[in-house]
């Protein structure tokens, strides 16, 4: 029961909620760019990007902990102007959490409008819209009951009579955000960014006659990049995140090294510190190759949970490429006739 009991507290900083109100969470939040902000929906250089991530929280020590793949695509499709342009995405996400697989499935359509803001487009505002159903369902077979009739689970306890033999709901969910990106030199850039994700905080109770509003998200992030001579590269982010009286900060700094600079060969490496309640240290490596870029995390548990995770906590991989394909130029032959 003790572990119940530091498990549950943990949770309820970590995702910033009851079980009503789970959110998904990431150590390498831009890695998953469409879950962080729909502002950056097509904000790329290419004819269209593909990626995922998985993360494994707590699995790891004897409970049944958090589960969550995604995967997103999106491209730019219309060109308004000479620096603007329109782009559309998609994204699919499924968190499984507990003994009891509360799982919440989310299909999401993103759009975004980039604004070049100068004559070489160097500083770009986006503006992006997300929208999509998100299925949330409780598994009942495998509950456990306590004397007063509830069902005991590690992400809380909760009364078994206000549900159905398998409860679920199914709501429409709204994102928006917005971006601001500027190339500050040749050796720099900078990009800082908010969201609020469930704009319209919809009803996501598990059963009929029963209300719960899923609370505002905001999110405000940012990265800096700096070349900062031939070899190394220096790439520090943040990210604060706030669900109606929980927030969350989160640092990293990551070095970079280049191993091939023709080929776009970068290895990152650094640590994160997530601080809500002393949380997480994180352990970060990222490796870029031209359009190809994959990643790895893992959290260090460093809260009053340690004692139970002997320190260790949640683990990631992540992947995206960003396909070029342009039409190659026809080249008409010029026949030269000499005068004579």
């Amino acid at each position: 029961m003790k572990l119940v009991k530091s498990l549950l507290l943990f949770f309820t900083f970590f995702i910033f909620g009851q079980t009503q109100a789970q959110d998904i969470h990431w150590t390498m939040f831009d890695m998953s760019p469409l879950t962080l902000n729909p502002a950056y929906t097509g904000a790329f250089e290419g004819t269209f990007r593909v990626g995922g991530i998985y993360r494994d929280q707590w699995n790891s020590f004897g409970v049944d902990g958090f589960r969550t793949p995604s995967f997103y695509v999106d491209a730019p499709i219309l060109m308004i102007g000479k620096r603007n342009w329109l782009s559309v995405g998609g994204m699919l996400y499924n968190d499984e959490a507990g003994r009891l697989g509360l799982t919440s499935f989310g299909a999401m359509g993103s759009a975004a409008l980039h604004l070049g803001l100068n004559k070489k487009a160097t500083t770009v505002l986006s503006i992006g819209l997300q929208a999509g159903t998100v299925q949330r369902r409780l598994d009942l077979r495998d509950a456990t009951f306590d004397e007063n009739n509830e069902i005991v689970d590690f992400i809380g306890s909760m009364n078994a009579m206000v549900f159905n033999d398998e409860p679920e709901a199914s709501f429409l969910d709204v994102n928006a955000g917005v971006k601001l990106s500027s190339q500050l030199n040749k050796n720099a850039d900078i990009t800082i960014g908010m969201s609020f994700r469930h704009i319209t905080t919809p009803d996501n109770f598990l059963s009929n006659g029963g209300t719960d509003d899923q609370p505002l998200l905001f999110i405000l992030h940012g990265r800096f990049n700096a070349n900062l001579n031939d070899t190394w590269k220096l790439s520090p982010a943040f990210i604060f995140q706030r669900i109606a009286s929980a927030n969350e900060i989160g640092i990293q700094v990551l070095p970079g090294y280049t191993l091939d600079e023709k080929k776009g060969m970068t290895l990152y490496f650094g640590p994160g510190y997530r601080m809500v309640d002393n949380d997480a240290i994180e352990a970060i490596l990222r490796f870029d190759y031209k359009q190809f870029r994959v990643g790895a995390a893992y959290d260090f548990n460093t809260s009053s949970l340690s004692s139970v995770s002997n320190g260790r906590g949640g683990f990631e991989i992540a992947a995206s490429y960003i396909a070029k394909i342009y039409k190659k130029p026809t080249v008409k032959p010029v026949i030269f006739c000499p005068k004579f």
